[in-house]
């Protein structure tokens, strides 16, 4: 009988806004995933510039490596060094910037995560379990779904 309350009312009162909170915390991810994706596509264009800039550059080095062989060849291999190093330089940074981008918004998802099943888990438990079982709780089963999923 008493069971039987319970479950109505945590039917009734508590699966609403769980169910709110949920849908809320998954929109933020989706948008963040979204950010990220988009992000990825805008460094993926740069990196496409940056190869057909790389290209032109070559392309031109080498013309001028071809009239200008018999002067100072030294001069223009330095040219088409730097053209390299300043290109490669250019998409490294790229690169690590998205890297950067990617790694924080992932980890501010699984924080945000964290903490929404810890508040979850809280509020249904209404405090009867102390706060570092809790908070152990969630870390463990945290840590073994990042496990399983490598």
């Amino acid at each position: 009988m008493n069971f039987g309350i319970i479950v109505f009312f945590v039917g009734k009162y508590l699966t609403g806004p769980l169910v709110e909170m949920l849908e809320k915390r998954r929109t933020q991810i989706q948008t963040n995933i979204t950010e990220a994706e988009t992000l990825k596509n805008e460094m993926s264009k740069q990196k496409m510039l940056i190869d057909s800039e790389k290209e032109a550059s070559e392309k031109r080095l080498s013309e001028l490596e071809s009239n200008l062989k018999n002067q100072n060849m030294k001069q223009v291999s330095e040219l088409l060094k730097q053209a390299e190093e300043k290109s490669s330089e250019i998409i490294s940074k790229a690169n690590e910037l998205a890297e950067k981008k990617k790694t924080e918004i992932m980890s501010d998802a699984q924080k945000d995560i964290k903490q929404t099943v810890k508040k979850m888990v809280t509020y249904i438990v209404s405090n009867k379990i102390p706060d570092d079982v809790i908070s152990e709780s969630v870390n463990e089963a945290w840590g073994k779904s990042l496990r399983n999923k490598k």
